[in-house]
């Protein structure tokens, strides 16, 4: 059965040998060749064979160890078995650490691009090409009122497109999920409390492999105030051509009146 794992003084043991002189072999009394090895005392190993596991480079990894209670003859035909072994272990291992570090680099690329997400003022959204929503930044609930579980799965323009919007909204989803991207355009959030803001989004896609759209990527900056202050100074502006159009209207008004005067 499968033993869990354990530390193991190497010095004063057979091991500390393998480790020294590579492989090495005991054929009896390794207890008493060994004394200061508590382990094998324990157990009353009688011989011993141990065979180092290396790395492509070279590096030492680990040990394969054969014990027996009883003495053990030499087999010349046993070696070339236990050479490949360590080597395939050394391979697995080494696979292993690989897969480990990849594991541990994607989990520290994640932290990060999540912390990114959820510090960036910018709303990022992510959906599938049907639509529902797979990601919901903390810009987003700010923005909208909704907390990424009440949204997360559903459409996005269910609680976040007016009605009167939803086709255009929803042909632009269609024409980035074909494949034309990245796009930009302009349109409303209904917050939860019904206020509306105006949202100026820049879209991108991600590709599956045979390069057909996977999900789609929405940032988007509120822009309300902006466009708030854009209309009030065209109104200004309108205000002021009225004006000044009377102003000159007035002034020949006069003008008239005092050619006819004259």
């Amino acid at each position: 059965g499968r033993v869990d794992d354990f530390e193991y003084e190497l010095k004063g043991s057979p091991c500390e040998t393998v480790v020294a002189n590579d492989p090495c072999f005991f054929c009896d009394s390794v207890c008493r060749r060994f004394p200061e090895d508590a382990l094998l005392q324990q157990m009353q190993m009688e011989s011993y064979q141990g065979i180092p596991v290396h790395s492509v480079a070279g590096e030492l990894l680990g040990i394969i160890v054969l014990l027996h209670d009883r003495p053990m003859e030499p087999i010349p035909e046993l070696d070339p078995t236990l050479t490949l072994l360590a080597a395939r272990a050394g391979a697995e291992m080494e696979r292993m650490e690989s897969e480990r570090a990849l594991l541990e680099q994607l989990a520290a690329d994640q932290n990060y691009m999540s912390t990114i997400l959820e510090t960036t003022g910018a709303l990022i959204i992510v959906v599938d090409h049907d639509g529902n929503i797979i990601t919901f930044n903390r810009g987003c609930e700010q923005t909208s009122g909704y907390s990424r579980d009440e949204v997360i799965g559903k459409p996005f323009w269910k609680h976040l497109i007016p009605e009167d919007e939803r086709p255009a909204v929803i042909e632009a989803l269609k024409s980035l999920s074909a494949g034309h991207f990245p796009a930009t355009f302009e349109n409303h959030w209904v917050r939860r409390d019904g206020e509306m803001r105006w949202i100026s989004w820049s879209n991108t896609c991600t590709l599956k492999p045979d390069g057909s759209v996977d999900l789609v990527i929405g940032t988007g900056i509120d822009i309300t105030e902006k466009k708030a202050m854009q209309h009030d100074l065209l109104q200004a502006n309108e205000e002021l051509a009225e004006q000044l159009g009377a102003v000159a209207q007035e002034r020949n008004i006069r003008k008239q009146i005092m050619e006819t005067s004259g």
